[in-house]
């Protein structure tokens, strides 16, 4: 049975909430999802959250009832936020996962193993982390895995805070 939040008039948009919509990883995604959307008589609009949990809810008030679905991408917002909205619209988050809604999701801790092996593998000694925003779900996966690898290794990483 469809819930009465999704019945609603078809409006051929699906909104897309980006922490930061300048981030070059978003506007791939943003370009590819456009065009998927396109092949379905779909446009995809693209907004940005400025790297803010408050900023993303007072965006997807003024959106959500004109959109169709949703990808949020990498929210700041708190799990329960983010089950309240998927209650509201049909939502599929990136770069983050939240049990029971559907996500599409990048291997941080795969491509961080990778990128640490190889330039351990290619003589460095020690590598500089900078991390990303506070309170991103990705850089926390980012985080886990270097000093695991680093130190099995015998690198030496100095992390900063950006």
């Amino acid at each position: 049975m469809e819930t009465q939040a999704f019945q609603r008039q078809n409006t051929g948009i699906i909104a897309m909430v980006a922490t930061d919509a300048s981030n070059p990883f978003f506007l791939e995604i943003f370009q590819g999802a456009q065009h998927a959307a396109s092949t379905q008589g779909y446009t995809v609009a693209l907004v940005d959250a400025r790297e803010s949990a408050i900023k993303s809810r007072e965006v997807l008030d003024k959106i959500v009832p004109h959109a169709d679905g949703l990808l949020l991408a990498a929210s700041r917002m708190d799990s329960g936020e983010i089950h309240k909205v998927a209650r509201e619209i049909p939502t599929v988050l990136m770069s983050r996962e939240v049990q029971g809604i559907p996500s599409v999701m990048v291997d941080n801790y795969d491509g961080t193993a990778k990128a640490v092996v190889h330039l351990v593998d290619q003589g460095c000694h020690s590598i500089t982390y900078i991390a990303g925003p506070n309170k991103s779900w990705a850089d926390a996966t980012r985080w886990r895995l270097p000093l695991r690898v680093g130190w099995r290794r015998q690198a030496l990483f100095l992390f900063l805070e950006a």
